[in-house]
């Protein structure tokens, strides 16, 4: 292992889907992802900040300096209108702005963000425990699909108050999943991809994830793979991915295509449980050998090009 990797430090969540042609659809679907994702996931920031000092309501998008005292509680809102010469509006979290944030679904937004943590050391947002919801229309990389994101840094140093965060992480990807009125297109939960644009995958094999997504093959593995309705089927079907080993469960969704669950715990998914998900889901992982990147997190990846599993 590379002496200047850094151990997995996050959560992340996401789902990808086509973007709706309906403006109506995908605000539903935005408003349902952030406030289940706020509420079921930094349930304990948003109390911080409803005991802590009120903040202002009024709009910071020009604000210069610090937000407040350091280890203030913090919540950024941040709303990108469609029209791309408009600025995108910013609020700190208070009661008011957060139903005012909540109604902004229903403009078509380009994005919807939520942050929330604490005031650093300079009284900027960004530091304690911090947890980012967002959903993206139509972004660079990614034009025609919307990703809905959770995310969460850093790493707790308690290994069971982890694993309880990471079971939380699980649950909530798969409601959501399943009650997803379209058809997801990508999805996982995973430990080593950051804030990063595109998966550990991606990276490694240098692809962009619009030149994956609508194709029968997938983004990524990870201890959460969310497997599409044709990547399912290139992978023999739901029957198929249960006696291959690999994964804990396989959940089929109403929409099509079926959760996997690498291991029941997100302490357990070790080099020999990805090596597993890798063998399983080869046929639908894009070609390519991956690279290692230096000075860079530990990814969860095996470092063979899957077409040779193909090949035997």
């Amino acid at each position: 292992m590379n002496p200047f990797w850094s151990e997995p430090d996050s959560l992340h969540a996401e789902l990808d889907i086509r973007t709706p042609e309906d403006p109506e659809v995908l605000a539903r679907v935005a408003r349902r992802w952030i406030e289940s994702a706020v509420g079921t996931l930094a349930g304990g920031q948003v109390q911080a900040l409803r005991d802590g000092p009120a903040l202002t309501s009024r709009s910071l998008a020009r604000h210069q300096g610090a937000f407040g005292e350091p280890g203030t509680p913090w919540g950024s809102l941040v709303v990108e209108p469609d029209e791309r010469k408009r600025q995108a509006s910013l609020h700190a979290w208070t009661p008011q702005t957060w139903e005012q944030f909540l109604a902004a679904a229903e403009t078509n937004p380009r994005r919807m963000e939520v942050e929330l943590s604490r005031l650093d050391e300079h009284g900027s947002p960004g530091g304690g425990d911090l947890v980012r919801v967002a959903v993206q229309r139509d972004y660079a990389g990614y034009q025609g699909w919307t990703r809905l994101i959770a995310f969460r840094t850093p790493r707790t140093a308690d290994d069971a108050a982890w694993e309880r965060a990471a079971q939380d992480w699980a649950s909530f990807l798969g409601e959501q999943a399943a009650a997803l009125e379209v058809p997801v297109a990508a999805g996982f939960v995973a430990d080593d991809m950051g804030a990063d644009f595109r998966t550990p995958f991606e990276l490694a094999v240098d692809l962009m994830a619009e030149e994956v997504l609508g194709t029968d093959l997938l983004r990524q593995y990870s201890w959460l793979t969310l497997v599409h309705a044709g990547a399912l089927q290139r992978l023999g079907g739901v029957g198929a991915l249960q006696e291959s080993g690999a994964f804990a469960s396989v959940t089929p969704l109403p929409t099509g295509g079926a959760l996997l669950r690498a291991t029941d715990r997100l302490l357990d998914y070790t080099e020999a449980a990805y090596g597993r998900v890798f063998e399983a889901l080869a046929p639908a992982l894009p070609p390519g050998e991956p690279r290692r990147l230096e000075l860079d997190r530990q990814r969860r990846l095996v470092y063979r090009d899957a077409t040779e599993v193909l090949s035997g």
